[in-house]
């Protein structure tokens, strides 16, 4: 590995960064699938060492070894400086996927979404929340979530059956980078449809 790559790798991870393993290329003590960790440091030959939740420290090699971003750094900070902002997971159309702090008010969310919201249970102690009218003003075809197509960004937050939504676990923040992951392409005429049947229903 070169000294550009190793130094690609140290600013990419810095201490403290969260990741989360998907697969590790050791056949003899390997940390399990699906395991979080915090990024100790970067050595000199580009292996990443950790600090894993499960308490192994093996170490992460990229290009060998699977795994992602949960939490930069950066976003652990900000999220220190404004107690009042919530971690959800915002969805664009065509995007996949990213971890965001928003203010946990109206006016904070709507400014997600880019309009009156509309919040969808999905019944795991999450809400998805979206644009109310996404339909009507014709926002871009995003995610089909059951039966429906979302129209425009939304996001997806926590919901501990209190008046206001709280921040996503780093299993939630997972669960749906997953469940989202997929850039899907949808024809705007499907749009039409649900807000055809939606009409005709009513």
């Amino acid at each position: 590995m070169n000294q550009d790559k190793i130094k690609e790798i140290k600013q990419k991870y810095p201490k403290g960064t969260r990741l989360m393993l998907n697969s590790m290329d050791d056949p003899h003590h390997p940390v399990p699938s699906g395991t979080l960790g915090t990024v100790e440091t970067v050595d000199d030959m580009g292996t990443i060492h950790m600090k894993w939740d499960n308490g192994q420290s093996l170490g992460l090699i990229v290009g060998e070894d699977s795994f992602y971003v949960i939490e930069s750094v950066q976003n652990q900070e900000k999220i220190r400086e404004a107690d009042e902002k919530i971690r959800v997971l915002v969805v664009e159309p065509m995007k996949e996927p990213k971890v965001e702090y928003i203010e946990n008010t109206l006016d904070g969310m709507q400014r997600v979404v880019g309009g009156l919201i509309e919040e969808i249970d999905l019944n795991d102690n999450t809400v998805l929340v979206c644009n109310e009218e996404g339909k009507l003003m014709n926002l871009q075809a995003n995610r089909r979530v059951g039966r429906d197509v979302i129209a425009g960004t939304f996001f997806i937050a926590g919901d501990d059956g209190s008046e206001d939504l709280v921040s996503l676990t780093d299993e939630q923040v997972n669960e749906y980078k997953e469940r989202f992951h997929e850039l899907e392409e949808i024809e705007q005429q499907e749009v039409f449809e649900k807000i055809e049947i939606t009409i005709r229903g009513f």
